[in-house]
C-alpha cells in the first residue's frame, strides 16, 4: 500500500525546491540559498518535511544532513492527479 503524501505549504515547497537545487544539505546550508528566512524557520520547515516524509534527516554526523525523500517527478505527478 503507498502511503498518500500530505500537502505542502508554498513555504515547504520552497525549502524543498532549494534541496533539489543543491542537493543534500544541512540547515546552515539551505538557509544560505533561502537568505530572506531565519535560520530557526529553516530548521522548522526541514523537521516538518521530515515528518512529512518529503525529507529524510542523517543525524550520524555532527551536524543533520538533509536531503529531498520525494523526487520533483513525482510531487509534480501527485499534484497533478489531485487537480
Amino acid at each position: 500500500m503507498v502511503r498518500e503524501l500530505t500537502p505542502l505549504s508554498e513555504t515547504e515547497l520552497e525549502v524543498l525546491k532549494t534541496l533539489w537545487q543543491q542537493g543534500p544539505g544541512t540547515v546552515r546550508e539551505v538557509n544560505q540559498q533561502l537568505s530572506h528566512w531565519a535560520y530557526t524557520t529553516v530548521q522548522t520547515l526541514l523537521t516538518r518535511l521530515e515528518r512529512k516524509r518529503y525529507v529524510a534527516c542523517d543525524r550520524s554526523g555532527f551536524a543533520h544532513v538533509f536531503r529531498a525523500a520525494v523526487s520533483r517527478d513525482k510531487l509534480v505527478r501527485r499534484r497533478l492527479n489531485d487537480l
